[in-house]
């Protein structure tokens, strides 16, 4: 992934590539196949966000439900059916 900086030489010169952060911002979005644009952040109070740039920044995700809410599905099902036993009578 290219990350582009600007900023004074000397600062950029200083600059280590694990301070410079990159996320995907899926907060509030449901498991599925979405678009993204990444965003970055450089761990210099120097630089500000204008002065990041991610080229294709834009990906495509697919957010995968670690525990998936379970969906019912018909089971078998039973039927039981009734007869009617007749009662032997004494006369007497």
């Amino acid at each position: 992934m290219s990350v582009i900086v600007s900023g004074p030489q000397p600062l950029l010169d200083a600059l280590d590539a694990s301070e410079i952060s990159v996320i995907a911002p899926l907060g509030g979005l449901s498991a599925g196949k979405t678009s993204v644009t990444l965003q970055a952040s450089v761990n210099a109070p120097s630089i500000n966000s204008q002065d990041i740039v991610i080229p294709n920044a834009k990906v495509d995700v697919t957010i995968v439900a670690l525990h998936p809410t379970a969906t019912p599905t018909p089971g078998p099902t039973r039927s039981i059916t009734v007869t009617d036993t007749p009662v032997p009578t004494t006369s007497g």
